[in-house]
């Protein structure tokens, strides 16, 4: 009798992958899409440790990217980042593959950089070079660096300001 359960258990499971098989391989009607867009990627804040700033360079993808810098002569605030951020990239930037859209201009010797609240969530920033002829890049640089030193990177409204007037303010986008 236990040759005749065997074989009859045998054929029960070989009958079972006969008449599940194809369902399993249906995937239950699910079909294939595409991906499917929700938005931008997450965003992380990246915490300069102290002494530093960040300023936010171009990669060669030409996405913009954090980049902690330091600051021997000042306490890491706004517009010394922004000083930097229009001096330019240093030699260590420049090896890694950032750039910088903006025009090389040493805001420090000038005094043209002005950082201004504007309510509880808004900011005007001055700087030396006409905005208006910029890249938009060039202009998410400066609004994504002022905006990293903000109590909230993402939600403050930013209008900078050149000698050929104010743009629209907007918010950097980056999640700081």
């Amino acid at each position: 009798m236990t040759g005749v359960s065997r074989v009859s258990g045998a054929r029960a499971g070989v009958v079972a992958a006969v008449l599940l098989g194809p369902l399993l391989l249906a995937g239950c009607g699910i079909k294939p899409t595409e991906a499917i867009g929700s938005g931008s990627p997450a965003a992380v804040r990246v915490a300069a440790p102290f002494g530093l700033s960040v300023v936010y360079l171009v990669a060669p993808g030409g996405q913009l990217t954090p980049v902690p810098v330091p600051f021997v002569d000042r306490p890491a605030v706004v517009v010394p980042a922004l000083d930097r951020l229009l001096a330019g990239p240093d030699a260590a930037a420049v090896q890694a593959g950032l750039r910088t859209e903006l025009p090389s201009v040493d805001g420090r010797k000038t005094g043209a950089v002005q950082i201004t609240p504007d309510g509880p969530k808004a900011v005007r920033v001055r700087v030396p070079v006409p905005i208006r002829s910029l890249s938009l890049t060039a202009r998410r640089q400066i609004v994504c660096t002022v905006a990293f030193e903000t109590q909230d990177p993402g939600q403050t409204a930013i209008t900078v300001t050149g000698p050929d007037g104010p743009m629209e303010p907007t918010a950097c986008g980056l999640g700081g």
